[in-house]
This record gives C-alpha cells, structure tokens and sequence, in this order.
C-alpha cells in the first residue's frame, strides 16, 4: 500500500484488467505473511503430499541460493524437436545409441 500512496499516477490495486488503463497492478496479496509462490521444482521434489504452500516467499530466495535458476535452461537455445522425438522413437524401439545418432542425424540432413 505504501508504494501506492507514493506514486498512484503509475500505479493500482484494481484487479480487473480492463480497469487498470495503463497502470501497474501492485498484487498487496501476494506480499502477505506465508503467500505461495510460482517456482519450478525438480522431478525429485514431486512427489505425494507437495503442496503450493512449500514454497512461498519466507522460503524463495534461500531455496534459489540452493538450487539455482531450474528456469534458466528453458530460456537458452533450446532443442531441436525433430532429433529429439526421432531419437526417442529408435530408442523405444531398441536400436542402439549409436545406430540412433547415425539414423537421426542423417534424416535431419536430408530435410
């Protein structure tokens, strides 16, 4: 509410979208005593009994200091799908890693 009252040119509580013309929204809700956060998790960490109120903003940043940005592979350069889904087909069908590497990376060259 403070930085509300210090610059309510630039800024609103009003929830509503369409509302909210060309201001920021400043989500009072989500700075609440235990809010709940939104953080990727480990396939480790899922698991029976996880619940959105693991992780939350008394917890964020020693857990980034732990596990590091789980995110920041995502914003890299990525995979290429096509090897990726024609390797997982070989593999399902158990050819061998190599024979696999050789089969995708020639049809990736063909196309």
């Amino acid at each position: 509410m403070l930085r509300r009252r210090e610059i309510p040119d630039f800024t609103t509580l009003e929830r509503v979208i369409s509302n909210r013309q060309v201001k920021i929204y400043l989500d009072f809700q989500q700075n609440r005593p235990g809010a709940t956060v939104s953080m990727p998790v480990t396939w480790d960490e899922v698991r029976p009994g996880l619940t959105v109120r693991d992780l939350t903003i008394h917890n964020a940043i020693a857990r980034l200091k732990e596990t590091g940005d789980l995110f920041a592979g995502v914003l890299g350069t990525g995979i290429d799908l096509r090897k990726t889904s024609w390797r997982l087909a070989y593999r399902q069908n158990g050819l061998s890693e190599l024979y696999t590497f050789l089969v995708v990376n020639y049809l990736c060259l063909q196309k």
